[in-house]
Parts: structure tokens; C-alpha cells; sequence
């Protein structure tokens, strides 16, 4: 399948139908900061450039394009992260520093903003059972972090989740009774020493265990569909010669029941991984990074497989020189969704085929780390 005609792949992925006969090009777009699959429906959400929220209708030869705000106050609006509600017509999303928004799609609304109290807002999730909403709230005056939690249904607030150290990022268990964190205080002399995975209960309302990292710290964590894996994209120091290091990454495995670590998936030198996801089976996790070499194969791989339990290499997607910071694992049919420099590609999930862009980008998109 050549590049002009890979947005048909959103079709044929999702859906094994027939291929139309002339497929249109990919959509041109401003970048995509950040996307997701609705989990009900068929839709892909994308926010794209400074405040539209494009979404992706299943068949549809391009997306229909959602102002979040009115063009004269577009420029001084910075979109960060959506996420799907899990009911098929909301998702949340940050636009502003310090602000999380519910928007209505099917509506092409805003319904509400949701208090954050904080200057910053960093990643944010939504349980499996779709109850609770959690997001990460940053201070700017101290840099302190906590887990702001609101009740879904009606979107009142349901706690915090503070006092565990420097909250990165964090996962779900299936049943939305316990969350799974990664801790570590980059301010510190030596943050691998503060690095740390714990576990928060939700019924007793405190952390039930926390295991020390080892080298290196983590940067993005899920956990499987089961809950019983926790996958870590990480970073570490590589030490070369005399005084100089760089900034290596790594892919690790947790046994949330056993509380251990049991395999490292692979490292590289190049610089940190910074994405990880299972698939909606549980079968596979796949993981991208911002370098180019993972250090054992010696090759460019942009996106990488890996079976689950066996942690075995399923295949290496080609895809180049690749800063990949966000992923997205379609929870049905056969697609992963990567960004590049240049475009937010499909990759076929099952054999790592990669198939071209899905939406090609008309200026370098603004990586959120």
C-alpha cells in the first residue's frame, strides 16, 4: 500500500470491508499533539494545531474538524492531551495550562471545566469501568505533584491522591479499584535513587506497596487488560567515557502480583523510551522511542512488538528515524496509530506492516514531553 492511499487504512483496519477503488491521500493537517480511539464506536480523536479537535468518523474520507476556541483567542491557547470519555460522545481534554475541559463532540460543545487547582496539568486517564477520571495537577511554585480524581457520572470531584513523591505517570486496574504510579524526583542529585513504581488502594485510600525502580527512572507506565503486567518505558544514564554521559532508555516488565521486575524488553542509547501501551487482549505491548537503535538489533525500529508472557520479539516496524512520544492501539481491528516528525502513520498491529500516513502534517508538530 503506497502513502497516498494509507488513509484507507483507518477503514480497512478497523473493519475488514471491501477497498474503495480510488482511495483519497492523506488529510493535511497542522500536527496531531495527541489522539485516541473511542473504546465504543469507531472514531479516532486527534487534537491538531493550537485548538481543533479533528475526529475521524469510520468510512470517512477526512475527519470533521471541532474548534475548541474562537479564532481570535486560538493563539493564545496551547492543546495537550484528549482522552475518551468511554460513552461514545464526550472526552476530555486540556487546552490551557492549568485547565481540563469536557467536551460534547456529538454536540460540538463544551460542557463543562473542571477544577484542576493547579498551573499545569499533565497526563490524565479514565478507569476501565469509565467511574473515575484522574489527571496529574502540577504546582508551579514548589513543582509538587498529585492525582486529582472526579467522579465521571457527574463529574464531581473524588479525591486526591498526594503525599507518594513526584507522580510521572499512572494505570488503571481493570476493576478501577487500584491505581499503579511511577515516582521520581528529577530535582534530586540522583533521581534513580528516589524512583520508585506503588500501588494505591482505593478502598482503604493509601499506598499498599512500592517497590525501589533500579537504574534509571520512569517516564510512562500501563498495565495490562488482566491487571497482572505492568510494562515501564524508562531512562538511564550511559555512561561512555571519562565524564561524558547521554541519555539511554529502557522497556521493563513488573509482575503487579509478584511486586518484581521479570524482563527488560530491550534498551538503547540513543535517548529515552517514552511510550508504551498493551493491546486490548492483552496479548502484545508495543513501545516506541525518541532514538534509533535499540542497542541489541542494531537497527532503526520506531515501533516495536513484543508477545505477552513470553516477552518475545513479534516485530519491528521500519519507520525510520522516529520521535516517537505518543502511540495509539486501536481496541479493535488491527491498527497503531504513530507519530513522526512529519506525519501519524499506521502501522498494521499484527505484523508490524507499516502502511504510510494517515495524516500528514503541514508544519513539525511541538513534542509535549
Amino acid at each position: 500500500m503506497t502513502s497516498a492511499s494509507a488513509v484507507l487504512v483507518f477503514n480497512v483496519c478497523l473493519c475488514v470491508g471491501q477497498e474503495p477503488t480510488d482511495p483519497p491521500p492523506p488529510f493535511d493537517c497542522a500536527d496531531a499533539r495527541s489522539f485516541c480511539f473511542e473504546r465504543v464506536g469507531r472514531r479516532m480523536l486527534c487534537l491538531s494545531g493550537s485548538t481543533n479537535l479533528l475526529v475521524w468518523e469510520h468510512g470517512a474520507a477526512k475527519p470533521e474538524t471541532i474548534p475548541l476556541r474562537e479564532a481570535a483567542k486560538a493563539h493564545s491557547s496551547r492543546a495537550g492531551m484528549v482522552a475518551c470519555v468511554g460513552d461514545g460522545r464526550h472526552a476530555l481534554i486540556s487546552v490551557d495550562e492549568g485547565k481540563l475541559e469536557v467536551w460534547d463532540y456529538e454536540a460540538k460543545r463544551k460542557s463543562r471545566e473542571l477544577a484542576v487547582g493547579a498551573s499545569f496539568v499533565g497526563r490524565f486517564r479514565i478507569s476501565p469501568d469509565g467511574r473515575i477520571a484522574a489527571a496529574i495537577a502540577q504546582a508551579k511554585a514548589d513543582r509538587s505533584k498529585r492525582l486529582v480524581l472526579w467522579n465521571v457520572a457527574d463529574w464531581t470531584p473524588a479525591g486526591e491522591i498526594k503525599g507518594v513523591g513526584p507522580i510521572g505517570d499512572f494505570a488503571f486496574a481493570p476493576a478501577g479499584d487500584r491505581l499503579v504510579l511511577s515516582v521520581a524526583d528529577f530535582d534530586s542529585a540522583n533521581p534513580s535513587d528516589t524512583a520508585a513504581i506503588v500501588e494505591w488502594d482505593f478502598k482503604s485510600s493509601r499506598e499498599s506497596w512500592r517497590i525501589s525502580y533500579g537504574p534509571g527512572v520512569p517516564s510512562r507506565i500501563d498495565a495490562s487488560p488482566d491487571g497482572r503486567w505492568i510494562a515501564v518505558a524508562g531512562c538511564e544514564t550511559v555512561r561512555l567515557q571519562r565524564n561524558r554521559v547521554k541519555l539511554g532508555g529502557h522497556l521493563r516488565v513488573i509482575d503487579w502480583q509478584e511486586k518484581k521486575q521479570v524482563a527488560e524488553l530491550f534498551t538503547q542509547n540513543d535517548d529515552y523510551v517514552q511510550t508504551v501501551q498493551f493491546s486490548e487482549d492483552g496479548k502484545t505491548v508495543y513501545s516506541g522511542c525518541f532514538g534509533r537503535v535499540p542497542v541489541r538489533q542494531g537497527r532503526s525500529p520506531g515501533l516495536c512488538a513484543f508477545s505477552v508472557p513470553e516477552w518475545k520479539e513479534r516485530w519491528i516496524a521500519p519507520t525510520g528515524f522516529v520521535l516517537t512520544d505518543e502511540i495509539a492501539v486501536a481496541p479493535y481491528g488491527d491498527m497503531v496509530l504513530v507519530k513522526n516528525l512529519d506525519a501519524l502513520n499506521v502501522v498494521r498491529a499484527s505484523t508490524g506492516q507499516f502502511l504510510g500516513p494517515m495524516m500528514r502534517f503541514k508544519h513539525y508538530p511541538k513534542l509535549v514531553r
